[in-house]
């Protein structure tokens, strides 16, 4: 009896488990973050729960790092709880896949301010919210805006050094959305 051994296992190539909290929201999110970190060399499995934003990640600790495996998350658009991606790869994400960001933290907030605004005029959650929305979040400067339409509310995270807060009322007061010429909304801030 002949028996023929196709594998080889090396000892020192133990496969290491660890659970990372990823920010996302939709499949799309899924298969980046997914794919991301497949790509990188020494990673064997990985899982995104969307639920629970949890990735579950095997992978050779000889070939690479849990570090190394949320910076490469981070660097395609997704926070995990250690590293937090670029405003600028953020942004380019689609629209499904911009979740909600936890607050920076003191250190980095510098001039980073808050308005919470209430828009009067919009008629539509599609052309008037979510342009508005998109709007905003296209300037210099913002670092989240959400437009609801069901409350008429607005909440547009933005760094005073680059955009004032009259800046982006003027860019809701003067939105046109495509084919509208005579919309006029009106915007009073929460404080």
């Amino acid at each position: 009896m002949m028996i023929i051994c196709l594998g080889l296992t090396n000892a020192s190539a133990q496969i290491k488990t660890d659970t990372i909290l990823v920010a996302g929201n939709c499949e799309h999110c899924k298969e980046r973050i997914e794919g991301t970190v497949s790509a990188l060399k020494g990673v064997k499995t990985t899982l995104w729960d969307g639920d629970h934003h949890w990735l579950i990640v095997g992978y050779q600790a000889d070939q690479v790092s849990n570090m190394q495996i949320q910076q490469r998350i981070a660097a395609a658009g997704h926070d995990t709880r250690e590293v937090r991606a670029s405003d600028k790869v953020y942004k380019s994400l689609p629209a499904c896949c911009k979740y909600e960001r936890a607050p920076l933290k003191a250190e980095e907030k510098g001039t980073v301010r808050t308005i919470h605004m209430k828009i009067t005029g919009m008629t539509c959650a599609e052309g008037c919210a979510k342009g508005i929305e998109s709007a905003l979040f296209k300037q210099k400067g913002v670092k989240l805006s959400e437009v609801n339409y069901a409350t008429q509310q607005a909440k547009v995270v933005y760094d005073s050094s680059k955009i004032s807060r009259e800046q982006l009322i003027a860019i809701i007061e003067h939105f046109k959305p495509d084919g509208e010429t005579d919309m006029k909304y009106h915007v009073q801030v929460i404080e």
